[in-house]
């Protein structure tokens, strides 16, 4: 029975997952000290493991919000290159342990379960690395993406960026985010 769980996992992760690898997630630390309000605010996605509900699309920004209620929001937008049509996911982080570590479980409408969404290090005002990782016994999955706050990023703050992947020994299999020809507005 577990043979048939574990290859059900897996196929239904391999459609989702970016990165697929045997084993338990590697050890990692996220930003200490962590300040939600200066964290709020727009992200522009500059790179990525591979992400299939981006397929097809550019201009992908994230915008965390506190509303009304307290609760956090994330919404994720894209414009679709064929049509030009705004696509847009609605989250709701939720702080995973104390308030000061960057941990958050992202939770989806219409998903069973919620993905994690570690914040590796940020410096609040040009990048943030974020990383995802999901044991699932035998193996585990991997998504990560670089948000910065402006669409064209310099090399010295991609730079700082991929050094955190260093410092885990994490593999860089990035691809470039889209961000050409995004509307002024968007």
């Amino acid at each position: 029975m577990f043979k048939y769980l574990a290859l059900f996992a897996f196929l239904a992760c391999g459609i989702q997952a970016q990165k697929i690898y045997i084993g338990s997630c590697p050890k990692v630390n996220v930003e200490e000290n962590f300040d939600l309000n200066r964290y709020l605010g727009v992200w522009y996605e500059a790179e990525k493991y591979h992400e299939p509900f981006e397929m097809g699309g550019k201009c992908m920004k994230s915008v965390w919000s506190v509303q009304p209620n307290g609760k956090i929001s994330v919404l994720e937008q894209l414009i679709k290159k064929k049509s030009g049509k705004v696509v847009n996911g609605d989250n709701t982080a939720k702080f995973v342990g104390k308030k000061t570590e960057a941990k958050f479980t992202l939770d989806t409408p219409g998903v069973p379960f919620g993905a994690p969404y570690w914040i590796l290090e940020t410096d609040y005002d040009n990048y943030t690395v974020v990383w995802s990782c999901t044991d699932m016994g035998l193996f585990n999955v991997r998504f990560s993406w670089i948000l910065t706050r402006s669409r064209t990023p310099s090399d010295s703050i991609m730079n700082k960026a991929h050094a955190v992947f260093d410092r885990y020994n994490l593999k860089k299999i990035f691809e470039k985010a889209d961000q050409s020809d995004c509307p002024e507005e968007f």
